[in-house]
């Protein structure tokens, strides 16, 4: 931090992921494809 106060990193672990999971595509467009349903597959 600029202002020299220490910060806990468990703190900036929620922040940090949810910046992550809004601006990666990866993990938009997987977020998307999980909430389709579930196509079946033909166990032969």
């Amino acid at each position: 931090r600029e202002t020299g106060q220490t910060i806990d990193p468990a703190k900036l672990v929620g922040p940090m992921l949810a910046r992550f999971m809004s601006a990666d595509r990866a993990f938009a467009k997987a977020r998307r494809s999980a909430k389709e349903p579930a196509q079946k597959v033909d166990a032969r």
